[in-house]
């Protein structure tokens, strides 16, 4: 048999066999997550505000979840299951879903092994911290659907050369829901100017990449054009940069030795109880 001619047919055949495990993984994460997804009002700490505020185009708490709530509301308007806070629920269950996709999808670009991809987003979508959103009206599914797309599409640029204006919208997506992402900007900044340097001093390329980044954002416009439904929330300038930024509601940054200890206790207790032991283990060895 000729080698490489083997070799070739199957680089060929890979990207299908991909799409046809993706949309495996995504029928069997759907169907297990629908199993156990919340029927009705309620579920998360959450859920109930969610489940109102997308439905009656309300302001969520600070930061707004401008994104998540406008797939809310045309979830809630156009699918024609259940009642509205069945409808919320569901979403959740496809978008961690299509999470696990990515994860699948990445895994394999890293690996090129998809039995060793198989199983880590098998062990992902049954871990603790993510089954548990992943039937109630919450933010965190999205949230995960857009941190996996986000490291989906670096790796297609990084080794397959697709555009960087892809990346820098899933960044944008992601800030339009969650400033969490912003976490992930120092790596992203590094890993382009180490591998995208030349490129970046193009001014076409930063005006592609910026147009990219901030039309996602325009979602935020969201807060002042359905503000006046919300009593709570003041409709003003300043009532829109404090719910963007959150300053009403403290602070996450730790300042002090005993803030540090504390939050290493409280992340450290989070990992044990999502990944056990085992998990552990597995983590300490990569």
């Amino acid at each position: 048999m000729n080698t490489p001619r083997i070799a070739y047919y199957v680089s060929r055949l890979a990207p299908n066999a991909d799409r046809l495990i993706a949309l495996f993984v995504f029928i069997v994460t759907f169907a297990l997550y629908l199993q156990t997804m919340a029927p009705t009002l309620g579920g998360g700490r959450d859920s109930a505000e969610f489940q109102h505020v997308a439905y009656t185009l309300g302001i969520a708490h600070p930061t707004g979840y401008p994104l998540y709530l406008t797939l809310g509301k045309v979830v809630t308007t156009l699918v024609p299951l259940g009642d509205v806070a069945y409808r919320m629920n569901l979403l959740s269950v496809f978008l961690s879903a299509l999470a696990a996709v990515f994860v699948y999808l990445s895994i394999v670009l890293l690996t090129q092994r998809r039995w060793t991809a198989l199983i880590a987003t098998a062990l992902f979508a049954t871990n603790i911290a993510v089954w548990r959103q992943a039937g109630v009206a919450s933010v965190s599914p999205l949230n995960l659907l857009l941190f996996a797309a986000l490291m989906y599409t670096l790796l297609r640029w990084y080794w397959q050369g697709t555009r960087l204006d892809l990346v820098a919208l899933v960044l944008g997506l992601g800030l339009a829901h969650h400033r969490s992402i912003i976490l992930l900007v120092p790596a992203i900044a590094i890993l382009l100017l180490l591998n995208h340097f030349k490129s970046m001093q193009s001014r076409r390329e930063w005006i592609r990449l910026c147009t990219a980044f901030a039309t996602p954002l325009l979602f935020y416009l969201y807060l002042p054009v359905f503000g006046h439904n919300s009593s709570w929330y003041s409709n003003t300038l300043e009532g829109f940069l404090g719910q963007i930024s959150a300053n009403e509601v403290g602070t996450y940054l730790r300042t002090t030795p005993e803030d540090f200890a504390a939050a290493i206790g409280t992340l450290t207790q989070f990992l044990f109880y999502s990944f056990g032991v085992l998990g552990w283990s597995v983590i300490a060895l990569g």
